[in-house]
């Protein structure tokens, strides 16, 4: 089995793979495009060597979603 997971953060976008079976780790990095976001997760497929129909299990977190809700400088929701 193949585990990744990928982070979107304010300046840089990460991914960490595993292979259960090979026991081995994979990692890249790609700048983050804020006005773009996914183009920094599309870039990391071809960094990262991983054969995108091997993977198993794909976890996403968004360093830049919870710093925005933390620092509160985010747009103001309209119940506010």
């Amino acid at each position: 089995m193949i585990f990744v997971a990928v982070d979107i953060g304010g300046t840089f976008t990460d991914l960490i793979g595993f292979d259960d079976e090979a026991q081995t780790f994979v990692q890249a990095k790609s700048l983050t495009t804020p006005s773009e976001l996914t183009q920094g997760v599309d870039q990391l497929h071809p960094r990262s060597g991983l054969d995108a129909g091997r993977i198993d299990e794909l976890i996403h977190g968004s360093t830049t979603a919870i710093n925005t809700l933390i620092e509160r400088k985010g747009a103001r929701p309209a119940w506010s």
